[in-house]
């Protein structure tokens, strides 16, 4: 997104739109966290009566284009295209510039996110694995002083907390190897250090900012050797030899033990490796039948628990509540992590988004690789697969965060072409805070206090919401 005295105006509140399913969602972070789920009954409706806008202008900027920009707090933080590409900050209070930089890392297609344990650093991170130099930076947050950079790139699927994982790849005639490297993200002081072996391949969680649950990485080998460090320490906790069973001949919903031992040189991770909480899973083709199967181990001792057959190695596995989401052909199933056993399953909802407070965000096509799908969405309670809440033509634009970041959707009425922005609410419902003209969609961020929009023209425009 492209990115004072305050200005008190409401904004006019407009008629809404027909209830009716439409828009497709955005959604910010969709390479670190996509589930999947399925929505089982009928379903309520988003859209709400239009009460008074909550909407409180403040300010609209000028700016080169942004390339990359993060609200966090009553900041911006933005990476503004120029001669050479700058790091600028913004006060949202009042849209002045606090500070800009030189973009201390090469590459201009890069993303910038700030530690929410250290609220005083921001992170920049080079996209381009081609990029030579630099590829991470940690910038302090008031001054815009550059406090480390390394040519190592930073792992995007790992929360930023405290810590960074940062990693280097190095190809041998054995294959890729990689180095990870866990560094302080204030000081950039090494923490610990691993080197999974060339030909491995290493699985690292990808959960929702907030879920605590991102605690090893796991290491296997083409044979199914494996290894499972803390990403807390670095300390290897367990060592093993993954021996997956053949599914059975027929084909069923109800999981099945672990099947005999399997001779290692026909050990196949196929493209399902994954961590999931406190599991690692995978997927895997027994070599005599053809058949696929799925089978789950625990990280920390990488014992197995279950093991269930699957149509394809084509599938997704992902964090739904307490439960395991699987989907693939258009169906899911929703498992118990530690047995394998169904719970609930269902049809045409095959994309599950994120988690919004407490319920999954679904949506009906997940044709597209990043950030747009073009079917409609729905509130699920992940417990039962109950459809709570038919979103309608509201579309998710803005995920949240434990920093106090809103679910934030938009609407687009179709007879006059203005975009209602609005927030999620308890009930569940979206609480409508107001309509902006000249706003292309998708275009939003969000903070606690604040949201700014690339408006039409390529102005940043920044208002003050109130819920």
């Amino acid at each position: 997104m492209a990115a004072g005295t305050l200005i008190e105006l409401d904004v006019d509140p407009v008629a809404g739109p027909e209830p009716e399913p439409g828009l497709p969602p955005g959604w910010r972070r969709v390479a670190r966290i996509a589930f999947l789920a399925a929505a089982c009954v009928a379903s309520l409706v988003a859209a709400q009566p239009l009460g008074p806008a909550h909407l409180v202008p403040v300010a609209s900027l000028n700016t080169a284009p942004m390339l990359s920009e993060r609200v966090a707090g009553d900041m911006m933080y933005a990476i503004v295209s120029d001669t050479p590409p700058t790091l600028d900050a913004y006060r949202l209070s009042d849209g002045a510039l606090g500070w800009s930089v030189p973009l201390p890392i090469g590459d201009s297609a890069a993303s910038v996110e700030v530690s929410p344990a250290f609220a005083g650093t921001v992170l920049v991170n080079s996209l381009d694995p081609t990029t030579h130099g630099d590829r991470t930076a940690a910038v302090d947050a008031s001054t815009g002083r550059v406090l480390w950079h390394s040519r190592s790139f930073r792992v995007t699927q790992i929360n930023i907390g405290a810590t960074a994982l940062l990693a280097d790849d190095t190809t041998t005639e054995a294959g890729l190897s990689r180095r990870y490297r866990q560094v302080d993200a204030r000081t950039g002081r090494e923490l610990w250090a691993y080197e999974v072996p060339a030909g491995w391949t290493s699985a690292l969680p990808d959960d929702p900012p907030g879920s605590n649950t991102e605690r090893h990485l796991v290491a296997v080998s083409p044979t199914g050797a494996a290894r499972s460090l803390e990403l807390a320490t670095g300390r290897q906790v367990a060592a093993a030899n993954l021996e997956v069973g053949a599914p059975p001949a027929a084909e069923a919903d109800a999981p099945f033990g672990p099947g005999p031992e399997r001779d290692d040189s026909s050990f196949n991770a196929g493209p399902s490796l994954m961590v999931r909480g406190d599991e690692l899973l995978v997927g895997y083709e027994d070599e005599a039948t053809g058949q696929t199967a799925l089978t789950g181990y625990r990280t920390d001792t990488l014992a197995p628990l279950w093991t269930i057959p699957v149509r394809s190695l084509t599938l997704r596995v992902d964090g739904c509540g307490t439960l395991l989401c699987l989907g693939e052909s258009g169906q899911v199933r929703a498992l118990r992590a530690d047995t394998g056993a169904v719970v609930w399953s269902g049809k045409g909802w095959p994309g599950v988004v994120g988690v919004l407070g407490r319920w999954l965000y679904t949506v009906s096509d997940l044709a597209a690789s990043y950030g747009y799908w073009p079917g409609p969405a729905r509130l699920i309670d992940p417990g039962t697969g109950r459809t709570d809440l038919d979103l309608g033509k509201w579309r998710l634009v803005s995920e949240p965060d434990p920093a106090g970041r809103p679910a934030l959707f938009e609407r687009t009425e179709q007879s006059t072409g203005r975009v209602w922005l609005g927030t999620l609410a308890d009930g569940p419902s979206v609480q409508p805070l107001g309509s902006i003209a000249d706003l292309p969609s998708g275009t939003c961020d969000a903070g606690p206090r604040y949201i700014v929009c690339l408006t039409t023209g390529e102005l940043v425009s920044i208002w003050r919401y109130r819920t």
